[in-house]
This record gives C-alpha cells, structure tokens and sequence, in this order.
C-alpha cells in the first residue's frame, strides 16, 4: 500500500531512469527495455564474473525473460532491442545458436572517454548464415511458370 513520503521513509529499491532517455526520439517501450537492462547492469557491475577480458561490463538477459518482466510480447522486445542497437546505446555480441548474447549497456557520463563511446563487442567467430538461409539456399528452385491452360 503506498504511503505519502517522510523524511525518515524507507524506500524499496527502485530502478534508474537516465535523463537523456527523456528526449531520445524512442518508444516508450523501448526506453523501458534499456531501464531493465540497465538495472541489470548496474547488479553485474557489483558482482564478479561479469566483465570481459577488456574490463566491459557485459549481461545476458534473455529476449523471454525480458517479455515477462516488461509485460511486452517477445517480438515487440526483439523490436525495442534493435532500436537500442540502432541508436547505438546497447551492443549484443552474439554467442551462438541457441545461447543468449552478451549484451553491453552504454550510458552517458560525464567524464567518459572517448574509446568507450566507440565500443563494438570483439568476435572470434564469423557469424554464419542461420539455419532458415542455409535451407533456402539449399533447396533447388522450383519453376513455377506455367502457361494458360496448364494445370497446378
């Protein structure tokens, strides 16, 4: 049951809401998604174990976990995410199939260098052609040109 605030109130934990979220051209959603993930981040940060060779503290959060926590479809999370990635505030390194990517959460400080502002996650790997491409690429074409009068 929520209570008006005192001085002496004890207050739950509550999520960041960075400021420059306020006037980024994005969906709500899609600010909502970096919030999480950013809250998320905030806990790896804390903890040891979760940061790559290079000092970056990375997360995995999957794209199901993410729909349930946000209340959003799985798809409308996949959306939010790409948006992130487009306007370059997360990074995902993809781990491979079926395993969950890391993903980099950037935030804006002020005393930030410059490298970090330009971070794209290293690979070792080439990433291959998914599962559905190499089938369709592997499937011989089908004529389907058929003149009048020819039956399907």
């Amino acid at each position: 049951m929520p209570c008006l605030l005192r001085r002496d109130s004890r207050i739950s934990p509550y999520m960041a809401y960075p400021r420059f979220l306020l006037t980024m051209d994005i969906s709500e959603t899609a600010k909502l998604i970096y919030v999480l993930l950013l809250d998320r981040a905030r806990l790896s940060m804390k903890n040891d174990g979760w940061e790559d060779e290079t000092g970056y503290v990375f997360i995995y959060y999957t794209i199901k976990s993410l729909a349930a926590v946000s209340g959003k479809s799985e798809m409308t999370v996949k959306n939010a995410l790409a948006v992130l990635e487009q306007k370059e505030i997360i990074c995902r390194q993809r781990q491979g199939a079926g395993l969950p990517s890391k993903i980099y959460v950037k935030v804006q400080t002020e005393n930030c260098p410059a490298e970090w502002t330009s971070f794209e996650p290293q690979t070792d790997k080439k990433r291959s052609a998914s599962n559905k491409q190499r089938k369709m690429s592997e499937k011989p074409m089908r004529n389907y040109d058929y003149e009048e009068g020819d039956s399907l």
